[in-house]
């Protein structure tokens, strides 16, 4: 590899232009990974404070067939390692919509991608 200082000008502004393609690229990577972090940060937050009873809603575009719905916490599902998850990864089992279907449909799933909802909003969805 040659030094800066015997590179002809031609070469220099080649070097330039890729060093700043790549500062550029790094910068877009760091930040998708601080978001995914924050993401997972507030997903563990949230995931502590939800006990059995709770009302959650799945975020919009997470979670698969239980995307904005609503769902209640009914109980841990339990597998003798939930005491060594994150708080985001932690197994539960929910009753999806329990308030629109009289005998509702229960799954299992993750603590992570859920939010609190409060009764307004249950309120609203059974209405619509």
């Amino acid at each position: 590899m040659t030094k800066w200082e015997d590179l002809t000008p031609g070469e220099k502004k080649i070097r330039s232009v890729q060093n700043a393609k790549r500062k550029a690229e790094r910068a877009e990577r760091d930040k998708f990974y601080k978001d995914k972090r924050d993401l997972r940060d507030v997903d563990d937050e949230v995931a502590n404070i939800f006990r059995p009873g709770d009302w959650m809603q799945m975020r919009e575009g997470w979670g698969g067939g239980l995307a904005g719905k609503i769902v209640r916490f009914k109980a841990w599902s339990n597998d003798g390692y939930n005491d060594q998850r994150a708080p985001r990864n932690l197994k539960v089992i929910v009753e999806i919509e329990p308030h629109l279907n009289e005998f509702p449909v229960t799954q299992g799933c993750k603590l992570g991608g859920f939010r609190p909802a409060n009764a307004m909003e249950v309120i609203a969805e059974a209405a619509r």
